[in-house]
């Protein structure tokens, strides 16, 4: 029964909602000065063996002209080396793969973001392995997103966009659970933490990672 229901929401995408800046709620802070991403988005190694710490719950999204008019979601794994330059991994034949590939040579920017803590839908298509027969170069995964869903994703497009452009970093309210959370408490201290952290506030809101596990 899950299959059959996956397989019309692939068949029948519900297109996405733009909404429009002005109705758009500010769930975001705007950071322009510490641009080193590792310290405001949680990176870990996996073993002890891995050279890097790595930023495992990325969510690129390219829209438009540059997915043939479609829509693309999918899941990288990101490594920032250089403060807010950073490089995630594209397997070959992907979609992403394809539209690096294709614009390579014309050095030109491709506008795409890096999403956390998108809905499950998203993240389901994004890292759900189906074949390109299925999901070819131009076809809609926001859309099939919201058919999963069962409603229309939303997308502050313009928000993103106008960030971008000004080279910010996107910092959402978005649980983690590295720091072992007993209460909800310790969950909204952590997000305060962050925020205090933007403004160069010293805090003890939460225990921060330093690589190594931290104790129950």
């Amino acid at each position: 029964d899950r299959t059959r229901k996956l397989a019309k929401a692939i068949t029948n995408p519900v297109p996405s909602v733009e909404i429009p800046q002005d109705e758009a709620p500010c769930q975001e802070v705007v950071n322009t000065t510490d641009l080193d991403v590792n310290k405001w988005i949680t990176a870990i190694r996996h073993t002890a063996l891995e050279p890097e710490l790595t930023v495992g719950s990325g969510i690129s999204c390219v829209i438009g002209e540059f997915f043939e008019g479609g829509s693309h979601i999918g899941y990288n794994r990101m490594n920032f080396r250089w403060g807010n330059v950073g490089t995630f991994q594209a397997s070959p034949g992907s979609h992403m793969w394809q539209i690096v590939t294709k614009y390579y040579k014309e050095r030109i920017p491709i506008p795409m973001t890096m999403c956390f803590g998108v809905p499950p839908a998203c993240t389901m298509i994004a890292g759900g392995g189906f074949g390109y027969a299925i999901m070819p170069r131009g076809c809609d995964e926001v859309g099939m997103a919201g058919a999963v869903q069962g409603s229309p994703i939303r997308m502050h497009l313009e928000l993103m966009i106008r960030l971008i452009d000004s080279g910010g970093i996107m910092v959402p309210p978005m649980p983690a659970f590295y720091n072992r959370p007993k209460t909800v408490d310790d969950i909204v201290n952590h997000t305060v933490g962050k925020v205090l952290d933007l403004f160069g506030i010293e805090h003890d809101q939460f225990e921060r990672w330093s690589g190594k596990p931290i104790n129950p």
